[in-house]
């Protein structure tokens, strides 16, 4: 390297001949290195992770910073299969974000299919809270489509600050429950709605956005592989947990699992691993938000727990729905989900914990049917006390002799008859799959069985 301007030397990349070389480069070519160089560039790990089979996890390699007619300004995201530039549209002039997928030109058939639904998807939705297409293309190779660039950051962003405010968490989330139920109408499932998914303008009004795993309930081509697992874990339905396939109703429970982050500042199930919040959604239902945060309010905990039930079936019909109890809620007028009765709670509380409800059981039954056996005993020799002292009235209770054939019958009962009665007690609660399950419950020990 040259000292003043006693020696020149030659820049190794644009060739000027200059004496204030480092590592061989001058100046002007490192700022321009490093401004090839996004400050945003490092994927997003973690159980928040989308999951999508087959999504590349590789870097794009894109010398150009130019895409069709738009001029890339900055990365603004990355998710597990794309990459979102702010971008500058030439002949326009107008500031848009520009989605291609995260493995460039090396993206496979299978990433390809799913960016092509993802953009088609998004472009046949037209409504305030779904965040607009303005053009699908090609360049170079590289698969792109341009969408109105949002400037207020994501719902993921604002979720904490939230938790203070329920009318502005109850707004947003009707807005977004009418987006998705539109696109619901136009055969469109999102299946990987979570806030980050969500996009806020600076006026603080949300867009859903990212329909990467989109899929169409018309027909047509299915990516989803048998026994896979799609989605982001914190907010996805049991079934899609355990790779089933999913109707609009996972939607709406993705959209309480939202609802109940913004109403207790933490998502409805956290862990490690991917893994592992898997295995907790599929196993049973999240704490409920008040015992999470005791300030939430009851009408707004029963509309998420009402989006969040396990059962499909038991879920809001629609996502409309939905949005017809949160503008109640806001009008102050009257929701349509009622607080559970009391054979509801119970039953709940004996699903949630299992294996104490069984321990009940065998207590209960094992008084109700020891009990005659330890009276008999008893009464042999309380009567024998009595029989010493003649003048002593004796009780009706040890005057009774019982037979010694009690003793034996009652041991059987024991075996025969506690035993299933606690499989079989269960079983009605937990509601088995199948009369042959239950059967099976009533003489199994079911906690160890599942």
């Amino acid at each position: 390297m040259g000292s003043g301007g006693s020696q020149l030397n030659q820049c190794e990349e644009c060739g000027t001949a200059r004496s204030d070389l480092v590592d061989g480069l001058c100046p002007v070519c490192i700022d321009a290195n490093m401004a090839t160089i996004s400050p945003n560039a490092t994927p997003n790990h973690g159980a928040d992770q989308t999951i999508a089979p087959g999504a590349s996890q590789s870097e794009t390699h894109e010398d150009s910073k130019q895409v069709g007619d738009y001029d890339l300004i900055e990365e603004i995201a990355r998710g597990g299969m794309g990459v979102v530039y702010k971008a500058n549209h030439r002949n326009l002039n107008r500031v848009s974000a520009v989605k291609m997928i995260l493995g460039g030109r090396f993206s496979s058939e299978e990433e390809l299919q799913r960016f092509r639904i993802e953009a088609e998807s998004a472009a046949k939705l037209d409504h305030p809270s779904i965040v607009p297409i303005f053009e699908i293309g090609e360049s170079e190779g590289q698969a792109f489509f341009a969408m109105k660039y949002i400037d207020g950051g994501s719902l993921a962003d604002k979720a904490d600050g939230l938790v203070d405010d329920p009318r502005t968490s109850a707004d947003i989330m009707l807005k977004v429950a009418e987006a998705v139920h539109h696109a619901h109408q136009r055969a469109v499932l999102h299946r990987d709605l979570k806030p980050a998914n969500i996009l806020l303008d600076q006026e603080g009004h949300p867009y859903v956005t990212d329909l990467g795993l989109a899929k169409s309930t018309s027909g047509g081509s299915d990516l989803t592989h048998t026994g896979a697992v799609l989605g982001t874990p914190s907010y996805m339905p049991p079934e899609q947990a355990a790779g089933q396939s999913v109707t609009t109703a996972a939607d709406v429970y993705s959209l309480g699992a939202i609802l109940y982050q913004l109403l207790v500042g933490r998502r409805p199930f956290e862990g490690d691993t991917s893994v592992n919040v898997v295995m907790q959604v599929i196993d049973g239902p999240p704490p409920l938000p008040h015992k999470v945060m005791p300030t939430v309010d009851q009408d707004l905990e029963l509309i998420c727990m009402k989006a969040m039930e396990r059962d499909p079936k038991n879920r809001y019909s629609s996502a409309q729905q939905m949005a017809d109890d949160l503008k109640a809620w806001l009008n102050g007028d009257s929701i349509s989900v009622k607080p559970p009765s009391l054979g509801a709670v119970i039953s709940n509380w004996f699903k949630r914990y299992q294996q104490l409800s069984y321990a009940m059981f065998a207590i209960f039954f094992g008084v109700l049917l020891c009990a005659p056996v330890a009276l008999a005993f008893l009464s042999d020799d309380m009567a024998d006390v009595y029989e010493r002292f003649p003048d002593t009235e004796v009780p009706l209770l040890y005057s009774i002799r019982f037979p010694g054939w009690l003793s034996a019958l009652s041991s059987i009962l024991l075996i025969l008859v506690i035993w299933p009665s606690i499989g079989f007690c269960n079983a009605a609660i937990t509601r088995p799959k199948s009369a042959s399950h239950a059967l099976y419950s009533g003489w199994v020990w079911q906690p160890y069985c599942h």
